[in-house]
This record gives structure tokens, sequence and C-alpha cells, in this order.
């Protein structure tokens, strides 16, 4: 009986300790989940201030603009940052339990707390993620060596390109592209502060400021300053921006399920398509021609995406018609009312009088593909069926061999567009080359025959041409360490002043002025943080880009033109916080909301 007695009293016990247990464990959950909301809605709020605030903030005008800028993502980057990396972390510690190879927990259901994503997807490459890491790597080795920790720590002044930059980097790509939970309402701000952006620099560039901003100059536009970082901000969002109408555009030809749908459809439409025409009529006007390069870049690799799909190439039309007439309109504008500078340099003067024909044959090019029916997808023509039934997109009492050759005729209508393509360009670039050689290695007749930007000399490129040569001259006279490693992230000021002082470069050509980059990305990373840094760097974005292009979509057209765009765009400039900390945010984000499909992700 007393056996029994305590049988009964032991099992009574071990439920009243299995109720605390269970009722631990649910105050455990209801925690975790209170703190993850939290850290979630701080990296919205760090997401909002570097692609809205930071671009936006001013604190006295454009007086020091770059560090006012600069201590804002700082100061709001010790409080997320922080929480994020290790949030990031414990579920990344978490995932990979048992021996699973993925980054973070199990999805639950419909709308589990995380995206629980394997980290080798279908593209087949762990490189973005494993260059990336290396990087990092890299800038802390850089930094640990070099002899100039007190700058580097957070960069020069007004530049502010030192380890806390270049290390936040890293963490918003990881963070953004496998933790955040992708809203589209986020990028539907970013893209309209931007616009916002670009609208008063182009008022600005015809004399019309809205708000008087101290010290504005000729070259000062907008609340981003200098027309070289308005540049290096457009050289990201333009094309991101660009991607989200030409997505909108090629999704809108199959129609909507729903009224909401449509009415949803139709509002994207409107809001990308009213941005895509104020970035290039901004890009156009803004006074510098490495405008156009940001122009040229974005366009050809979106005709070079779109020629997959007849649908993706009249989405891409209407684009280009778009961005075609506002480059017309914006020099046609400088022609008129000149504005706050001329409309003077040979590549505005060249594209002022083609843009009008350029505009109207991308009208009549339109109109022809509508007509060829080149607006329906392949399947479409070849008359593939979709729920049982035939779908839309070809005329009715049509044969099934009709189709087929239509289907067969538009592929290669769009290989034909493919190939000229790549070849043309190919075949301008070979020209540029030859006329390059021609202009620096010819004779004086041939250099005064010649415009200058064919003639390779310490002025080239507005002086780039004399720092190119410098610092590459320094860079091999260097010892074996700092060739691979570099002198310290964002030290270049500091190294070449302190130890190459003596050089012309600084004495006479930057005697009035001081000289902190390369203005070239790769280069000035291959001085700050050597061959190592360079080769991890430039891994990164190109295993990312060809993920992103192998991805396809219009996430991946994003996080593909964001890539490209942004670097040919820095091979004439450098990293800036207006731009570079916007450029691993999109990656991020692409790879986020379009590039981890339902079926990689852990069940």
């Amino acid at each position: 009986m007393g056996q029994k007695a305590a049988r009964g009293l032991g099992g009574y016990g071990k439920r009243k300790l299995g109720g605390k247990m269970a009722g631990f464990a649910d105050w455990r959950k209801k925690a975790g989940g209170m703190c993850e909301k939290a850290i979630q809605a701080a990296a919205t709020v760090y997401l909002l201030v570097a692609a809205c605030m930071v671009p936006l903030y001013m604190h006295d005008g454009y007086y020091g603009l770059g560090t006012a800028k600069f201590q804002l993502y700082r100061n709001v980057g010790f409080m997320a940052l922080p929480l994020m990396v290790i949030f990031a972390a414990v579920k990344a510690a978490g995932g990979c339990k048992g021996g699973r190879r993925r980054l973070w927990g199990r999805e639950k259901g419909g709308n589990g707390t995380l995206p629980g994503v394997w980290i080798k997807d279908k593209a087949g490459t762990w490189l973005p993620e494993l260059f990336l890491l290396a990087y990092g790597a890299a800038v802390i080795l850089s930094f640990c060596l070099s002899s100039y920790k007190k700058e580097g720590l957070f960069g020069a002044e007004g530049w502010n390109m030192g380890l806390f930059s270049q290390m936040s980097f890293v963490a918003l790509y990881f963070y953004y592209a496998y933790v955040w939970k992708a809203e589209k309402e986020a990028v539907g701000v970013i893209l309209g502060v931007s616009g916002g952006i670009c609208l008063l620099a182009v008022l600005n560039r015809f004399g019309f400021w809205p708000v008087d901003f101290r010290g504005r100059s000729d070259t000062t536009l907008s609340t981003i300053g200098n027309v070289n970082w308005l540049c290096g901000y457009l050289s990201v969002l333009l094309p991101v921006g660009t991607a989200v109408f030409w997505g909108s555009r090629r999704e809108g030809q199959n129609g909507g399920k729903c009224r909401e749908g449509r009415k949803g459809r139709k509002w994207l439409q409107a809001g990308a398509g009213v941005f895509t025409a104020a970035a290039f009529l901004c890009t156009t006007v803004q006074g510098s021609d490495s405008g156009f390069l940001i122009i040229g870049t974005a366009l050809w690799v979106l005709f070079l995406i779109a020629c997959r799909d007849g649908a993706e190439m009249s989405a891409f039309q209407d684009v280009f018609l778009t961005a075609s007439g506002a480059v017309f309109v914006g020099l046609l504008g400088l022609r008129v009312f000149r504005g706050t500078v001329e409309a003077d340099s040979w590549i505005t003067g060249i594209v002022l009088y083609g843009a009008g024909a350029v505009t109207a044959a991308a009208f009549a090019g339109r109109l022809w593909w509508k007509k060829c029916g080149g607006t329906e997808r392949a399947g479409e023509r070849s008359g593939m069926k979709k729920g049982g039934t035939e779908r839309i997109g070809v005329k009715k009492g049509r044969t099934g061999n009709d189709k087929s050759a239509d289907a067969v005729q538009q592929g290669r209508r769009l290989s034909l567009m493919r190939k000229m393509g790549v070849l043309l360009p190919a075949a301008a670039a070979a020209i540029c080359a030859g006329l390059l050689a021609a202009g620096t290695l010819g004779g004086e007749g041939m250099k005064e025959s010649l415009p200058s930007i064919f003639i390779f000399s310490e002025e080239w490129g507005n002086g780039r041409g004399g720092i190119w040569k410098e610092c590459l001259e320094i860079w091999r006279e260097q010892d074996i360490a700092r060739k691979v490693f570099g002198v310290g992230p964002d030290c270049l000021k500091a190294f070449l002043y302190a130890e190459q002082g003596g050089r012309p470069l600084l004495t006479q050509i930057y005697a009035d002025a001081v000289l902190t980059n390369c203005h070239n990305e790769w280069m000035t990373l291959l001085m700050d943080t050597g061959l190592l840094g360079l080769i991890a760097y430039a891994g990164f974005l190109v295993s990312a880009a060809v993920r992103f292009l192998h991805k396809g979509g219009t996430a991946g057209a994003a996080g593909a033109l964001a890539i490209i765009t942004y670097t040919v765009h820095n091979m004439v400039s450098f990293q800036q916080i207006t731009s570079t900390p916007l450029l691993f945010l999109a990656i991020g984000l692409a790879w986020n909301s379009g590039c981890i499909k339902r079926e990689n992700r852990v069940k």
C-alpha cells in the first residue's frame, strides 16, 4: 500500500515538474520571439537609415557633408550591428546542429520565423559567401599589420572607408541576405526617397533651389553633394529601380489573377516607371560624363538579360523607351536652358544629337515588336497549356505548326539580338582601345587629331592618369607584406603623406588638395588592403553577379545590374558612404527576396 502511494506521489511530482518545464519552454519561446521581433525592428531601422536617412542627412549644408553622413551611419550602426551579428550567429549555430548544411533554423509552416535555407543553392556555389568572408579576414589582417591604426579604424576624414565601414558591409550582406524578412514596402520607400533626391538634383542643376543649402556651388547637387558622389549613388539605385520597373512590366504581360493583384501591379509599374524616368533624367543632367557610363552599362546589361524571352524583351523596350525619352529631355533642357553648366563636352554633344533619333527608333521598334507578337512568351507561342486550357497569346484558328514556327522565329530573333548585343560593344571597345593606343603611342599629329580622352597621359580623366601611374609605381616598390596586405583600410592618405610626401604627385599636382584615394576603387583596394583584399573583393562581386544572372527574375536582374553598373562606374571612382553600403544592401536584399527559391529551403 505504501509503495503504491509512493508511486502515485512520484507520478504527481513528475507531472508537476513537467508542467513547470512546459511553462518555462513557453516563456522562453515568447521571450525569444520578442527578442527576434526587436532585433528585426532594429535591422529595419538600420536599413532605412543607411538607404534613406544617410543620403538625405545634412548637418551644416555642404560643409563636412561626408563626415556628417558617416557619423549618422556609424552611430546607428553601433547600436544595431552588434545585435544583428549576434542574432545571425546564434541562428547560424542553431541551424548547423545535427551536421546539416544549412544556415538557419527550420522553416515552420507558411509563415515560419526565419527562412531556413541551404548554403549551397541550385546555382551551385558558395563562392560569394566564401569570398566575402575572405575579404573580411583580409581587411582585419590589413588593419592589424598597418602602421596607421588610428586612421584605419574609421578611415580618412570625409571618406571614412576604414575597418568599421568595411566590416559593416560584410555584416549587411549576410544579415539582409539570410536573416531579414523581406518586406517589399521597404524597397518602395527606398526608391521613393531616391526619386525625390533625383528630382531635387534636376531642379538644382537648372538653378532652382527649394532649400538654399550652405556652401552650394556649381558642382554640388541635392542632398548628396559633389556630382562624383551623386554618380556613385546613382550607380546603385538607378539599376535597381530600373530592374524593378522592368520586372513589373514583364509580369504585367501576364495580367493578374484578381482585381487587387492587377491594381497593385499597376501602382508598382507607375511608381517604378516614374523613378526610372527621374533617375535617368538626373543622371543625364548632373554634369559628369561618368553618368553616361552608368546609363550605358545599365541598359546594355538589361538588354542582354532580356534576350532570353519575348516578354522580357518587350518589357526592356518599355524601359528603353522611358530611359531614352528622359535622356533626350535632359539634354534638350541643358541645350535650351543651359542650367548651371554648359552642355559642351564632346560626349554630351554626341548623345544630344543622337538622343532624339534613338527615342524615335525605340518607339518604332516597340510597335514593330508588338506587331510581331514579341510580347508573348515562347511557351505561349508554342501552344503550351496551363491547367488544361491553352494560354492566351496566339491568334485563334492557327495550327500547331504555325505556332511552332512562330516560336522558332522568335527564338532566332532573340538569339540574333543577343549576338549583336555582345558583338557591337566588343567592336566599339576594340576601336576605342585602338584609338587609345594610337593617341598614346602615336606622333604629335595623331594626338592633335584625336579627342583628349584617347590620349592617355598624366592629365587623362581629370588627372586620373597621373594618379594611377604613380600609385602603381608606389605599390611595386613596397615589400611583399604590403603588396599582399596593403597599408591598412582607407590608410592611403596617411601612408602617402607620411612616407611618400616628396613625390611630384603630392607636391605639385595635389599641392592645394588632399589625395585620399586612387579614383579607381580596385586600385585603391590594392593599395589599402593589398592583393589579398582586392582578389577577395573582386571575387565576391564577380561570383555574385554570375549567380544572379543564373537565377534570373526581377531580383536576379536587380542584383546583377547593381553589381555590374557600380563596378564599371567605380573603375573611375571610389567607395563612398552614400553608395557602397547601398550596394551590399542591394545584393543582400536581392538574394533574400528572389534568388533563394522555395525548393531550396529546409523543410
